[in-house]
């Protein structure tokens, strides 16, 4: 069974527009199910298995638009970026991802920033700032 391999050095506008809709869907079921700790995606590049272009970036290490819209979704949409004033005794809320925040307090006795991380079955981080 001859046939001809995929050629990752041509662009194919259509399949790569066709991937990033897949590529978004995809993701996003899977970073929606509790169960899903974590996502890999192999070759990078095009060109890697049976020279398919399946790759995030093509050949020339141009990013496909998969590589967009995925990056659109994890640094944008999957993001969180908020500013708070806390209430009267001190709190505030904020309904988060998982993962590394940066908080960064300003008072009148001045700045402080702290790290924390939200890990998988919390739902409260206390953080005392300045006294």
């Amino acid at each position: 069974m001859g046939g001809k391999r995929n050629s990752p050095g041509r662009p194919r506008p259509r399949g790569e527009r066709r991937q990033a809709a897949y590529v978004e869907q995809f993701y996003t079921l899977l970073f929606s199910h509790p169960a899903v700790e974590a996502i890999t995606w192999w070759d990078l590049m095009d060109g890697g298995w049976q020279g398919a272009p399946a790759g995030l970036i093509r050949a020339d290490l141009s990013p496909k638009p998969a590589f967009q819209r995925l990056l659109a979704l994890v640094k944008g949409k999957w993001w969180t970026r908020a500013a708070l004033r806390t209430e009267a005794d001190g709190r505030c809320r904020i309904r988060g991802f998982l993962g590394d925040y940066q908080v960064t307090a300003v008072t009148p006795a001045g700045t402080e920033t702290r790290q924390f991380k939200l890990l998988k079955g919390t739902n409260q981080v206390e953080l005392q700032l300045i006294k």
